[in-house]
């Protein structure tokens, strides 16, 4: 009897424990544009696969130069937000309230340990593709394998929340 109950223990801890990780990761709230995966922690929000952004300075030794914010470029899968990405891009109006988030199972809580709030968004580059390898194993079950490439521009950024506790 015991071991029938450490055993349905354990099979719940590793169950809870797969969930968990399952919703880690890299998501992007974008006003308007959602994935329509459904309910839970990440309503709205649109899966990425990777990130890209950066700035540098014009600085010399003798005089401090002005930043240079490079472009934000990310990879997703293909789905059913990709459209709503290109009428953005075609339509070439600047979005506020865009935001990269980033959570990490910590302590067995979801948590977000790091925000990009971007403000006056346009997107200005929009690419996709793929490979026959990529069509089957993917790790997304509701994707289609197929990635895209997004880059915008922004006027605004705000780096926030974050946590180095894991």
């Amino acid at each position: 009897m015991k071991t029938k109950h450490f055993y349905y223990v354990l099979f719940t801890l590793l169950l809870s424990s797969f969930v968990s990780k399952a919703q880690e990761g890299i998501y992007l709230s974008y006003p308007g544009i959602t994935d329509d995966l459904g309910t839970g922690p990440h309503e709205g929000e649109v899966p990425v696969l990777a990130f890209s952004y950066g700035f540098s300075s014009t600085a010399t030794r003798t005089s401090s130069g002005t930043p240079n914010f490079q472009d934000i470029s990310f990879t997703k899968y293909s789905d059913a937000s990709s459209s709503d990405f290109m009428t953005h891009l075609v339509s070439s109006q600047p979005t506020d309230d865009v935001e990269l988030r980033i959570y990490r199972t910590i302590s067995g809580n979801l948590t977000l340990i790091q925000t990009y709030q971007y403000k006056g968004v346009k997107i200005t580059s929009f690419s996709a593709g793929g490979s026959a390898g990529e069509l089957s194993g993917s790790a997304c079950s509701t994707c289609t394998g197929l990635t895209e490439n997004i880059t915008f521009l922004f006027n605004g950024i705000q780096i926030g929340t974050f946590s180095d506790n894991f």
